[in-house]
């Protein structure tokens, strides 16, 4: 997450990605298309929840720690999860 926060779309770049996917698929020929479609997938769908959670957590601030900020988020957290079905 810190990565991706810092590089941001660079990262996830799609002509990068199909690259590295088309150097993969060239490296095992013996895997059937769908393979591939599936790393593209699983990429795809880890970039969008990273950047969902970032969004949704705010920006990481690794040198900085609060017990007492920490505590209120895992409170906040457990008191969600009680009250699900």
């Amino acid at each position: 997450m810190l990565k991706r926060q810092r590089e941001g779309a660079a990262m996830s770049d799609p002509v990068l990605r199909e690259a590295g996917i088309q150097i993969l698929a060239e490296a095992h020929p013996d895997q059937p298309p769908g393979t591939w479609n599936l790393v593209r997938t699983a990429l795809d769908d880890g970039f969008r929840s990273i950047d969902q959670r970032l969004k949704a957590v705010g920006p990481l601030q690794p040198d900085r720690f609060s017990l007492q900020e920490a505590n209120e988020r895992l409170d906040a957290l457990t008191q969600r999860r009680r009250f699900r079905p």
